[in-house]
Parts: C-alpha cells; structure tokens; sequence
C-alpha cells in the first residue's frame, strides 16, 4: 500500500474521535459549563447555578476533584458568585456517579458552602435544588445562611416536606409531600404578596407539591449551601445541583433541564 492509502485509511480511523462518536460523556463536555453538561440547557434567566460537577470546581483546598476529595469551591456558572468553604471540617465530601452518573457533594449536618448574600427582603425568587436526604429526623436546611438567623430557609421539615422559614422559626408553608431518595424540587415566593408555591419535578415536568399565601418579609438573603439560619437545622443527605432565579417566580424550563441532566 502506498503512502497516499495509508494517510487515507488514518483520517478514516479517525475521524469518528474528531466527531465525538465513541468519545466518554466526559470527553464531550460532560458535567460541566454553562450550558449545564451534556447538552442540557440551563433554565433562562437564573441568577445563580451550583452543579457539583460544574469544570473548575475545586476539592482539597484548590485540587481537582476526586471520589472522596473535600469540596472546597462549587463555581456559581451564571454570575461567578462561587460558594466556598476555606474551613477543611466544614467542607462537604465530593463523590462522584451518584445521580444519572453526576456527582454530588455530602453533607452530614455540619458542613456548608458559603457565597455573597443575595435576595432583598422583598425580592421574588425562584429556587430549584437536587437533593438526596439521608438523617432520621427531619429539619434538614439545603439552602439558607451560615452567619444570620433571618434569612429565607428552605428545608425539609419532620415529616420530610419541603418548608420555607423566614428568621428559622417563622414558617411560611409545607409542601405536602415526603421528600425521600433523589428528587428534584422546586420552590417560588414572593414576600409582597405572600403567594408561595412547591413543586416536585419528575419526568420532564415540575408539578404542584402545595401553595399558599402567607406574607413576610427577610431580614437578610441567602448565602448558604447545606444549611439553614445561622447554621441551625444543617443538612444530612446529598446535594447535587442549586440554582436561583432572583426576582421572579418562574419554573419554566426547570423540569426538562432536570430531566436532563439527572434522569428526574
């Protein structure tokens, strides 16, 4: 064979590899970037994204991530407000291929992520997360604040639904019902008006859990990833992705990116 044929039949054999045919969920992009991994699409017009497994993410005290590893910065994909936790003790644990092949962090009720606070004291917002609770009680906080106790707290509460608190102790509803394994939820409020909603996401569609109306306001935002007001009611369980839509109640596209990304 000549050397004209063998150059011919080398771009042959290569050229799948050039496509991404036969190239890893990783190789092609995988968990990661701002288009959410894998050719998922983020739902528009969210302030802020936590994926676990976003590129760049840092485990260890500035190490790439490894099964195992002490996650120490989970990068905010939309607007590089990054949650961070200088603190080894503190730092959930990164383990990978726990959900649709994604990894996730581990919290067990002593560990949070940390970021600038954000949400007015009368701001609407929308929230989605993906959570896997493991504690026999309930009162488990995924996202709230590490240094102030009147802030929004959104949690599981002792029957294992979804609540959200303003100032730990004031409840403004209950989602009706218990949140066990893998699950994807929602949840949207606005404090001017009081309505508040939450869902559950299964199957390419979030669906109502329960609403309401109750009216408070915040003393402070968010900034907490694993716990809730000034570090009470911290998580057990696993956390794979936050994202936050700040100044409106709107769950399009949360349901088929979630779907998406974590077969939910």
């Amino acid at each position: 064979m000549n050397h004209t044929l063998l150059k011919i039949a080398a771009t042959v054999l290569h050229l799948p590899l050039m496509m991404g045919v036969g190239q890893s969920h990783a190789q092609r992009g995988g968990a990661g970037g701002t288009g959410g991994g894998g050719g998922c699409t983020v739902p528009a017009s969210f302030t802020s994204r936590w994926f676990v497994g976003q590129s760049g993410n840092t485990c260890g005290g500035g190490s790439a991530c490894t099964d195992g590893a002490k996650l120490d910065t989970n990068i905010d994909s939309i607007s590089a407000n990054n949650a961070v936790q200088t603190t080894d003790a503190d730092r959930p644990v990164f383990h990978t291929a726990q959900i649709n092949g994604q990894p996730a962090a581990t919290y067990s009720g002593a560990q949070w992520l940390q970021f600038t606070e954000f949400l007015g004291s009368t701001t609407p917002f929308t929230m989605y997360a993906v959570i896997n609770p493991t504690a026999s009680v309930g009162n488990n906080a995924f996202v709230g604040s590490w240094n102030n106790n009147a802030n929004p707290e959104w949690r599981l509460n002792t029957d294992f639904g979804q609540e959200l608190l303003s100032a730990q102790v004031d409840s403004i509803g209950n989602g009706a019902t218990a949140i066990t394994g893998w699950t994807g939820v929602v949840v949207m409020y606005t404090p001017d008006t009081g309505n508040w909603t939450f869902e559950i996401c299964s199957g390419g569609t979030c669906s109502l859990d329960n609403n309401g109306t109750h009216s408070l306001t915040f003393g402070h935002g968010i900034d907490a990833i694993g716990t809730g007001s000034g570090l009470f009611d911290a998580f057990q369980g696993k956390i794979a992705e936050v994202g936050v839509r700040s100044g409106a109640t709107d769950d399009t596209g949360i349901g088929s990116y979630l779907h998406c990304q974590f077969n939910l």
